[in-house]
């Protein structure tokens, strides 16, 4: 109690013990991650040590190029600060989409053996089948078990309980691949303010 406590007073990420206890065999998804939480996203990859990371875009979002395209450079300068973060993880447990605030040759370029999707795909990790997109309009049909997308705070039910659609602004998602369980870990408040940053470009 003391160490969720806290963090909300720091404003930074708590992870419930029993998210820990799954260190090793889960899937984490996150989307539209400001480079602010580059050193918190840095911290639940030592701690969970995931089976694969997921990003469904807008690696640096507070950097908006698709409104501002002359802001690439600093958008290039995040993007490295983020390959620095995630190093750690082989390329192939790092799975990119990317966003309408990302430049694709820049991914590209960035991390150039790790799986990527421009806009949406579909991939296979550990036997469980997912529909990648940015926003929930490019997810993919028929949708799989598990949908993942960010963009917008939109969040779908589909009412059925072997389909899936689990948005990455919402939260932390983290899906137990042993079992298909899915567990959320709220962003601290400073996400959401910083990702609606938006910079001026021009006078």
């Amino acid at each position: 109690m003391w160490k969720r406590l806290l963090t909300r007073i720091t404003d930074s990420l708590y992870i419930p013990e029993d998210i820990l206890a799954l260190r090793g065999r889960l899937l984490v998804h996150v989307s539209d991650t400001p480079s602010t939480f580059y050193r918190e996203l840095r911290g639940l990859i030592a701690r969970l040590e995931p089976v694969a990371l997921i990003h469904t875009g807008d690696m640096a979002d507070e950097v908006k190029i698709g409104l501002c395209p002359r802001l690439l450079p600093w958008y290039e300068r995040k993007l490295s600060a983020l390959v620095d973060v995630l190093r750690v993880l082989s390329p192939e447990r790092l799975i990119l989409v990317s966003g309408n605030h990302d430049d694709p040759g820049a991914l590209r370029r960035s991390f150039p053996d790790s799986p990527f999707f421009d806009g949406q795909g579909e991939v296979v990790v550990c036997d469980l089948e997912l529909g990648l997109s940015h926003d929930f309009q490019g997810v993919c049909a028929p949708p799989k078990r598990f949908n993942l997308y960010g963009h917008d705070d939109f969040r779908f039910d589909s009412g059925e309980r072997d389909v899936l659609y689990l948005n990455g602004i919402a939260g932390v998602n983290c899906i137990d691949v042993l079992t298909g369980d899915v567990y959320s870990i709220p962003y601290p408040a400073y996400v959401d303010r910083d990702r609606s940053r938006i910079r001026k470009c021009g006078l």
